[in-house]
């Protein structure tokens, strides 16, 4: 994760990584859902999480990042 955070300064550009989450029911922390090392949540600079539980027609887009003071949920319709 750390190489591409050093490219994306390097060149002046964002890098959008897609990754899958866990299929856990129930998180205390929606960021703890993303698979794997606690790590690529760290190295990132900000993370979008996006939800939606089956069968509904709403979703949830949560963001945070290394520069937002305060995690924001927003509701998409």
């Amino acid at each position: 994760m750390q190489r591409f955070v050093e490219l994306a300064a390097k060149h002046n550009v964002a890098i959008v990584l897609i990754h899958h989450l866990n299929q856990q029911a129930e998180l205390n922390d929606p960021f703890d859902a993303f698979s794997g090392s606690a790590g690529l949540t760290a190295a990132a600079e900000h993370i979008w999480l996006l939800t939606r539980k089956r069968g509904d027609a709403d979703a949830y887009l949560m963001v945070d990042g290394k520069d937002i003071e305060e995690p924001q949920e927003l509701a998409l319709g």
